[in-house]
């Protein structure tokens, strides 16, 4: 809907028109809804398939030949041209940038084929299914062979003129034209045998060729004029250039693009009978089906940034051609022609029949007669006309995003809402103020004003901005803001309110737009507030504060128990084993903090908490909590077993469990028991001997000491006295000298507890010894055959060893020491003659 007039403006122009030599009639309507294609270039057009290819800055569109969009395909950046192989479907594009020629199968697989040189052209010979590639930075022209992709370069061949930038190819008699730009020639190549067989000079540089497969008639379009060539000569002059041109060979119609216009050559009436089509929006390329004679053009200027038009042809059998024009009013009007008298009219449409020529037209209305309305100027030349006046279509679309329900609101009072994505509106001619509501918005979220001249349209570009959150409790709501500004300067905002996990889905036009959510109390987010994108998750977080926990103790390690209920309903039990202090956080809350037994190393129950269990509240700050640790002591029984009556000495040291030491002493009557309460610790207990009455070490301990550790629970140590004896050390001198060796020594008295001793010791030797008790002793020591000195005595035991001394005599051996001495004084008298040796004898 880019034109005055809805179903024609062909306007006969400059070029001379000779209506008398025309012997077809035609009819020239324009698509009511031109196709957008984005970046639309280079047209190639396979009628057998059925399909069009348009070049974008991306790759190409492959277009159904009704207009209608089959796929986009993505190749490379920039590629220059595109030529199908009609017989097999094959594509082939150029993309100067990469160096390389694609080949595109009919089922869309891909096939890359590098080049040395930068490729600025292709065409194809659907005959032998050899494509041919100009090289813009080259002289050179590559050979593409069938579906082996061979790459033949044709050094070896008659090189191409400088800077070759556009190749033809004529599949009846395998003529390649290679058109250079920079030479103004073009190069006719024979296929067959790779040779150059002519150069063309032309005044100005080629742009582009179009050839007639049926006459093998070539036509040369340059920027001022179309050079007709019939084989190596040019044999007329076209008086129009341009920058694209196609050809119809059926009905031998040449179509040129110059600047906005495009030219309808008819060949079989002369080079110089043309008619001029007005086309808006920058076409750049044209290419023609001649069996349904539809004419596609890419526009490069339309509001989308491309679009595709199509013009088809209809036949006219009459003199006269039907000229409808449609108001789409039932009140009554007039029409005004080349500044006649209206002819007045009622309801919305009305035809009248014209000849060949060109009219210019004017709308009358009943309220004012004296100012026509111009409506503009149209052309009859074997042609039909529908003009409509004064109520254009106005169309109203919203895109991408669609499919929810919006309103269009018109200052004449009308208002649709729908759920399309656009809508039709047939309205007089005018200026028309417009408001747009969207879902959720309380206020228009688009306004404006259009004058109403012609077939307009409004279109509002839309997207979506979808907010959620993730994080908050089942018990909290959450505020959103939206607000921004359209790319068409409506300022736009809304404030809404939502719970947990709900998600909201905004349907605007396309802008800038920005978003705040709301923190509720005791949360926390950082995607709180940005710029509002396709999805955007607002997300929240627990605000935590520091919980500091301490008791009286660096080294006591001790479990702690945290449970309760946090802001957001859900419930916290944890456990942690601390050793000294424990920094945490925790979010708003309400806490139970239960403190367990310490331990310490090995030792596992050394201390009891004093409090034990604390209630506290996290609200909007830190707290601190502490307790205090009390070492537990644990029952340590010391037992004693033992004479009645005797006491002993029991002495304690060692280490705690946090390495402190520890010492005791205390006295205990045997036999008894006593407790001590002690810290977990490893100790060592002694006992000493026990004291009797005045003995000091009448009894001994077994054993005389014990190791005991308190980890947790109660300990003991034992102790058993027994009598403690001494020994008595006795030596007998002499014993055994002419005698037995065997002595007895007999020991009798009380020992220390009373009781009455009476015990003989049997010995061989001049030693022995004997084991008694304390107490106060009487011995003898006897022998046979022996007189003993020191036989008797007393003797006193207390705690130390004694010692016992005698010497015995042998009885034997004092008679014969006497009878010796008796012997010997009796000579002594006899020699001295004390005695007579008569007497004697």
């Amino acid at each position: 809907m880019r034109y005055l007039i809805l179903a024609l403006i062909a306007v006969a122009m400059a070029v001379t028109l000779h209506a008398a030599q025309f012997n077809v009639t035609y009819s020239v309507l324009f698509n009511e809804s031109l196709y957008s294609y984005p970046g639309l270039n280079v047209l190639a057009i396979n009628p057998y398939l059925g399909y069009i290819y348009a070049l974008n800055p991306q790759g190409y569109y492959q277009i159904s030949l009704s207009g209608r969009p089959v796929a986009n395909v993505t190749l490379c950046a920039s590629p220059s041209d595109v030529a199908v192989d009609t017989s097999t479907g094959t594509l082939y594009v150029t993309c100067p940038q990469q160096n390389e020629l694609i080949e595109v199968s009919p089922s869309g697989s891909t096939t890359v084929v590098p080049l040395p040189w930068t490729p600025i052209s292709v065409a194809v010979n659907p005959l032998t299914h050899v494509a041919y590639v100009a090289a813009v930075t080259s002289n050179k022209l590559a050979v593409v062979r069938g579906t082996n992709v061979q790459l033949i370069i044709m050094g070896s061949s008659p090189t191409i003129d400088w800077s070759p930038s556009s190749v033809a190819v004529n599949p009846s008699n395998n003529l390649v034209y290679v058109l250079s730009q920079g030479a103004s020639t073009v190069t006719i190549i024979n296929a067959t045998s790779r040779q150059v067989v002519y150069v063309i000079h032309l005044p100005s540089a080629p742009v582009a060729a179009a050839i007639n497969n049926y006459t093998g008639t070539v036509y040369i379009l340059t920027s001022s004029a179309t050079y007709v060539v019939e084989g190596f000569d040019v044999v007329g002059t076209i008086p129009i250039g341009g920058s694209s041109l196609a050809l119809d060979p059926f009905n031998n119609i040449l179509y040129i693009v110059q600047g906005q216009s495009l030219y309808a050559v008819f060949l079989s009436m002369g080079y110089d009978t043309a008619v001029q089509i007005p086309v808006q929006n920058k076409p750049t390329s044209v290419a023609i089906n001649p069996y349904s004679q539809r004419i596609y053009l890419s526009l490069s200027g339309s509001p989308s940034g491309g679009s595709l038009d199509i013009i088809n042809y209809l036949p006219s059998s009459t003199g006269t051609y039907p000229v409808t024009i449609v108001t789409g009013s039932n009140s009554t009007w007039g029409l005004s022609l080349n500044g006649a008298r209206p002819t007045w009219f009622t309801g919305p449409n009305a035809t009248i029949y014209l000849g060949n020529g060109i009219y210019s037209a004017s709308l009358y209305l009943p309220s004012n007669t004296s100012y026509p309305i111009n409506i503009g100027s149209f052309v009859v030349h074997y042609s039909t006309v529908t003009i409509t006046i004064p109520t254009y279509q106005l169309s109203v679309g919203i895109g991408p995003v669609a499919g929810f329900k919006w309103s269009i609101h018109l200052s004449n009072g009308e208002s649709i809402t729908t759920s399309n994505s656009s809508i039709m509106l047939y309205l007089p001619i005018g200026e028309y103020g417009y408001v747009v509501d969207f879902p959720n918005f309380t206020a228009p979220v688009v306004s404006g004003s259009i004058v109403l001249s012609g077939p307009s349209s409004i279109f509002i570009p839309t997207e979506s901005l979808t907010f959620g959150e993730e994080g908050l409790g089942l018990n909290f709501t959450w505020g959103l803001n939206v607000y921004g500004t359209s790319f068409s300067g409506n300022g736009i905002s809304i404030i809404t309110f939502l719970g947990p996990g709900q998600v909201i889905k905004l349907y605007v036009p396309q802008g800038s737009y920005l978003y705040s959510a709301t923190v509720p109390f005791g949360y926390k987010s950082t995607t709180a507030s940005g710029h509002a994108g396709p999805i955007n998750v607002i997300r929240y977080a627990l605000q935590t504060y520091p919980v500091y926990i301490s008791v009286n103790s660096s080294t006591l390690t001790y479990p702690i128990s945290i449970t309760g209920s946090i802001i957001n309903g859900s419930s916290v039990n944890m456990v942690e084993t601390v050793t000294g202090s424990l920094s945490l956080s925790l979010p708003d809350g309400r806490y139970s903090i239960s403190f367990g037994p310490a331990s310490q190393g090995s030792y596992s129950n050394v201390a009891t908490p004093i409090k034990g269990g604390i209630q506290a509240s996290v609200w909007g700050s830190g707290v601190n909590i502490t307790d205090q640790y009390v070492v537990n002591r644990y029952p340590l029984k010391i037992s004693t077993n033992g004479l009645s009556g005797a006491s002993a000495a029991i002495s304690l040291s060692g280490k705690d469990f946090n390495g402190s030491a520890i010492t005791s002493s205390i006295s205990i009557k045997l036999p008894n028991s006593t407790t001590l309460y002690m810290p977990d610790g490893s100790y060592s207990i002694s006992a000493s001997p026990a004291q009797y009455g005045s003995y000091s070490k009448a009894l001994t301990p077994a054993p005389t000491s014990a190791n005991v550790v308190v980890n947790g629970s109660s300990a003991s140590a034992n102790f058993t006295y027994n009598t403690a004896y001494y020994d008595v050390y006795i030596t007998v001198n002499h014993i055994g000298l002419l005698g037995s060796k065997e002595w007895s020594i007999t020991v009798s008295g009380g020992e220390f507890n009373g009781q009455y001793l009476d015990q003989t010791f049997t010995e061989v030797g001049p030693t022995a010894v004997i084991s008694l008790p304390d107490g106060d002793y009487q011995y003898k020591i006897g022998a046979s055959l022996y007189i003993i000195t020191g036989s008797s005595g007393h003797l006193f035991i207390d705690a130390v060893p004694a010692t016992v001394v005698a010497s015995v005599y042998s009885i034997i051996l004092i008679a014969i020491i006497v009878a010796i001495i008796a012997v010997v004084a009796f000579f002594v008298v006899w020699r001295r003659g004390y005695l007579s040796r008569g007497e004697l004898s």
